[in-house]
């Protein structure tokens, strides 16, 4: 992945969890989670804590942007 795919993905995939998911008022468990984006692999990185259902559903945002870009 070149950097300015990355930068895409990092874009995109940002928008699209704070607009989907709101970490900051998890919908599935009433908490609070941070959510990013690793550097060197471009997988999804999580706070201590985080619930099964905002993990599982980041990885699924981050698979539908891959296969768009």
């Amino acid at each position: 992945m070149t950097l300015d795919e990355f930068s895409i993905l990092r874009k995109k995939f940002k928008e699209r969890v704070e607009k989907e998911l709101t970490p900051a008022d998890c919908p599935f468990c009433g908490g609070i989670h941070v959510v990013r984006l690793s550097r060197h692999d471009a997988l999804p990185i999580f706070s201590d804590g985080c619930c099964d259902e905002m993990i599982r559903r980041t990885h699924e945002i981050k698979r539908e942007i891959e296969e768009a870009i």
